[in-house]
């Protein structure tokens, strides 16, 4: 069974561990010290949403977003590692700040159709703590759809995590 107070705890614990990961893949990634600063600068919950949000859309065609200062390329191409763990943090953040979450949850959803699988993965994990957490129903088909996709392990997770939410459903 889950409790929304004891999950969130976990949550603001968890986003901790995910900003410090994030911040050293940031000061290993960048291309000199400046750049590095400006990404890890952010210590405040609301002020690195932001900022994982220019990491996240640095190199993509929508003209409103913020982008990283001098990124052309996606970062995806960049930097793999540090663009999954800038969703992961995102997400944990998310999960932590109920505001924040239902600002970016559309951009979850529109994830789940990467095509990297550790990614879609992981979104799948977040997407199923949203519908805990924040009755995000609404996603339960796109969730679904991970149970026919063509990675193993992504199909596996959400077969777990469905079973997980069907049971705290109906175990109360």
């Amino acid at each position: 069974m889950y409790f929304v107070n004891e999950n969130k705890m976990v949550y603001l614990w968890q986003v901790e561990a995910h900003v410090k990961a994030l911040k050293t893949l940031c000061k290993r990634k960048a291309l000199h010290s400046k750049e590095a600063e400006s990404l890890t600068s952010a210590t405040d919950l609301k002020a690195i949403a932001p900022v994982l949000y220019a990491i996240i859309t640095s190199g993509s065609s929508d003209r409103k977003s913020n982008r990283l200062p001098g990124a052309a390329l996606p970062l995806k191409q960049i930097a793999p590692s540090m663009y999954i763990q800038a969703w992961l943090t995102m997400g944990k953040i998310c999960l932590a700040d109920g505001k924040l979450a239902k600002r970016y949850l559309p951009l979850f959803g529109q994830l789940m159709q990467t095509d990297c699988a550790a990614l879609r993965n992981n979104i799948v994990v977040m997407m199923t703590d949203f519908c805990v957490l924040y009755c995000s129903g609404c996603y339960m088909s796109k969730i679904t759809k991970c149970l026919r996709d063509t990675r193993e392990l992504v199909r596996r997770q959400t077969f777990i995590l469905l079973s997980r939410l069907l049971q705290s459903i109906y175990v109360k």
